[in-house]
């Protein structure tokens, strides 16, 4: 974790593969995020934006690749690219789509995406309803995965590429995801006294139920918005009381108080007690 002191950049590559891939890949260009570039790989062929051939080889120094994937699509290329990243020491983090019913197929799909290199994989949903308590009402919010992956991916820019209050460096990416296996990703946002609070129960009740959130040991949590250095605390300690004291959790904070009285909360949770006995046999199954 860092103070905006000596302030720089990490260069991130945000890699799309089939429909979903190009979505994210043309939403994410026109946003033009700071130090970020885009790839989208479309029926086994690696092109550039400009249509200009890309050598997976090269990855133009970026130190994050985002890879974002259909789990039910033939993503070809995908391990090229993801173990041609490991060689190099790039981390890797992978965002997928699968059905929310049961699929030995898209399972395998994102078994194998984590031993091909992937250091960190998110499972989005296609189709989820979010539901959350807001002044003692059960608020229920649908929510599109592709637009949940741009917001994901938009938050994880801003933790490390804009001078914030407190940032979040890609050290502390690689320290908490390097070899993570499966994450959970999770957007909240709240408005008015009860905001932060609101905020981090809507991040929470995001993720999906496999594995339990409530078993994950490592948290980078990033905090934006009309807020307080006290409200990144509380909502460090509701995620504490939700998951453990003894914990490891990371945060950044930025101010923003053109977003009056609104907090948004991104959550990334990893290093789940219940995974690690199917991520030491992912580790076997490479070897």
């Amino acid at each position: 974790m860092i103070l905006d002191v000596g302030f720089t950049t990490t260069k991130i590559l945000v890699v799309g593969f089939g429909e979903v891939g190009k979505k994210i890949t043309d939403k994410i260009q026109q946003d033009d995020l700071v130090d970020v570039d885009t790839v989208f790989v479309n029926s086994g062929k690696i092109v550039l934006r400009l249509n200009q051939m890309w050598n997976p080889d090269n990855f133009n120094g970026a130190e994050m690749i985002i890879i974002v994937f259909d789990s039910a699509e033939d993503n070809e290329g995908l391990a090229y690219i993801a173990a041609s990243a490991k060689e190099k020491g790039i981390l890797v983090l992978g965002m997928g789509t699968k059905s929310f019913f049961p699929n030995k197929d898209e399972d395998r799909a994102c078994t194998e995406a984590i031993s091909c290199g992937i250091d960190a994989l998110n499972i989005f949903y296609r189709d989820k309803t979010v539901e959350y308590y807001s002044r003692k009402q059960c608020i229920s919010k649908k929510y599109s995965a592709e637009r949940t992956i741009i917001g994901s991916i938009q938050q994880i820019v801003l933790m490390m590429n804009v001078p914030n209050v407190i940032n979040i460096d890609i050290e502390d990416f690689r320290n908490f995801l390097r070899k993570a296996g499966i994450i959970q990703i999770g957007n909240g946002y709240g408005v008015g006294d009860n905001k932060a609070d609101d905020a981090v129960r809507m991040a929470l009740d995001s993720c999906s139920h496999a594995p339990d959130i409530r078993t994950a040991t490592r948290w980078i949590c990033a905090v934006f918005g009309d807020i307080t250095l006290t409200d990144a605390s509380d909502i460090c300690e509701s995620i504490r009381s939700f998951s453990g004291e003894d914990n490891d959790i990371i945060f950044g904070v930025s101010y923003d108080d053109s977003l009056e009285d609104v907090c948004y909360v991104t959550i990334i949770a990893a290093d789940f007690v219940d995974s690690r006995v199917s991520r030491k046999q992912v580790s076997l199954d490479i070897q």
